[in-house]
């Protein structure tokens, strides 16, 4: 008989990055390449958590959206671009608690990773793009974000030799909010990070410690994998912050951007809900929640402890549990970040 209650929801709030890189030095960019994971075995099947799969792409989308993704021009200060919020030499996010928009402008919610954003059932922290496509619109439509219009993003675009020739190839010439966001999507739609624990996953007995697969059998006993599962180990589901005690009532200010899923639905049972992000990456996006409060990763597990399920995990079983969320970690991205 388990030591804990399963059914107890447990979930962990991540975010991340910045980073100003020019498109004429993105060339140079240390590439992750994809890894082949080949191992099978029946143990998948029957974990809270599915290992990570690689989706079909068009090589020459992913180029052009790759150099729309970290292209300095297309906003407004022609310093920033979508790679200043989402670095992807830092997890896909930007190590602040709450980004900084175009010309510093203060963003409300900690950046999420883009790293597996593709698997997410919904963008954003409320929920508010339905898919990567309007997770695109939204963001550049927002004067914080780009503080370009549509329009001059396009003018731009059609005013540089390289990208005609690109959008040509691609889409018979047509430069359009609709074909810049589908080439940008296309991109990321790459940036998937299979991790050790995935090889674990399909059959390889070495790919974590002892102490990693020690942790991930208290994430099960606690019931962690309640909201963390499937694929991306979260992102497919919304979930209260506060369940067995109110995180809030426990803050002397509430901002609306902490009523979370309330301010799109208008539903008092979505008040303070959000989507549960995912766990992959987790150790490289601190600070963590929506609002980047908590500093660390043992931080961020005792926090949820108390509040989710209404526990004080001891010192050594919190240990356990980092060094398992450390496993998934991509395996590309760990080589980068010891």
């Amino acid at each position: 008989m388990l030591r804990h209650y399963n059914s107890l929801i447990f979930f962990i709030f991540i975010a991340s990055t910045s980073c100003k890189e020019q498109k004429q030095s993105h060339a140079n960019e240390q590439e992750f390449e994809p890894i082949s994971i080949s191992f099978q075995n029946e143990r998948a099947e029957y974990e809270p958590i599915k290992p990570i799969h690689f989706i079909d792409s068009d090589p020459n989308k992913v180029a052009l959206g790759k150099l729309l993704f970290h292209d300095n021009s297309i906003t407004k200060n022609g310093k920033s671009s979508c790679a200043s919020c989402h670095n992807l030499k830092k997890g896909g996010a930007d190590y602040t608690a709450i980004s900084k928009g175009v010309d510093t402008t203060d963003g409300v919610l900690n950046t999420p990773s883009v790293y597996n954003a593709v698997f997410n059932f919904r963008q954003f922290w409320d929920g508010q793009a339905s898919d990567l496509t309007e997770a695109v619109h939204d963001t550049v439509s927002l004067t914080k974000n780009a503080g370009i219009s549509w329009t001059k993003a396009i003018w731009v675009i059609n005013h540089d030799g390289q990208y005609t020739e690109m959008f040509q190839h691609l889409y018979n010439g047509d430069i359009s909010k609709k074909t810049i966001t589908d080439a940008i999507v296309g991109y990321e739609k790459t940036l998937v990070t299979p991790s050790r624990f995935d090889r674990f996953l399909l059959g390889d007995e070495e790919a974590i410690s002892k102490q990693e697969r020690k942790g991930y059998q208290l994430f099960k006993e606690y019931g962690c994998g309640s909201c963390h599962q499937g694929v991306n180990i979260g992102g497919n589901m919304y979930q209260k912050l506060g369940i067995v005690r109110d995180y809030f009532k426990d803050h002397d200010t509430i901002k609306k951007v902490d009523w979370g899923r309330f301010n799109i639905t208008q539903k008092q049972s979505d008040k303070f809900s959000f989507k549960v992000p995912s766990l992959r990456n987790v150790s490289l996006t601190a600070p963590y929640l929506h609002n980047g409060e908590v500093q660390t990763l043992k931080q961020a597990i005792q926090v949820m402890a108390v509040y989710q399920i209404g526990r004080n995990i001891p010192d050594n079983e919190i240990n356990d549990i980092e060094a398992f969320l450390q496993s998934l970690t991509g395996e590309e991205l760990e080589k980068h970040n010891q």
